[in-house]
């Protein structure tokens, strides 16, 4: 831990979660490329993994198949996760919790109204992006279809 942490500057802001400094490594690993440079600006890689799951869960993107997410959730699971105890968790959470939470809204936000379609990794964020849009479109129209398919099968019957 002490080796994985020592890779941060020691004058790095800690993430409002108030658990971690923000994901600024001297020497980041080559997948931290893909994330928003904002997002490592303002918050820990915990962070940033809730961020990605939240936009999983919306159906933003798709973490599968974010480039390297492997490597990230190894990261989180070995260094962030370990270093407090649940009961030391809570005690931040309940000290810092809303602020981290709000941090991450807004963050989130920001990724989805400037990054996503911007971002460095745009390509590969357009590419989970428009997968998920694509197929709820296609999801509508064979709906739509159905739908239509149905009122004029009705419409025939006496």
């Amino acid at each position: 831990m002490v080796t994985y942490f020592g890779g941060f500057s020691s004058s790095l802001p800690i993430c409002d979660c108030g658990q971690f400094p923000v994901y600024l490594p001297v020497d980041p690993p080559d997948w931290a490329s893909h994330l928003s440079q904002s997002w490592k600006d303002n918050l820990c890689l915990r962070c940033i993994d809730l961020c990605l799951r939240k936009l999983n869960r919306e159906q933003h993107l798709n973490i599968n198949i974010f480039p390297d997410y492997d490597l990230l959730l190894e990261e989180v699971q070995s260094y962030y996760v370990p270093l407090y105890s649940e009961k030391e968790e809570r005690e931040i959470l309940s000290q810092r919790g809303y602020a981290a939470a709000v941090e991450r809204i807004i963050q989130t936000q920001l990724f989805l109204d400037h990054q996503l379609p911007e971002d460095s990794a745009g390509d590969a964020w357009r590419a989970a992006f428009d997968g998920r849009k694509e197929k709820e479109k296609e999801k509508q129209k064979e709906k739509k279809k159905r739908q239509k398919e149905k009122r004029k099968g009705k419409g025939m019957m006496p």
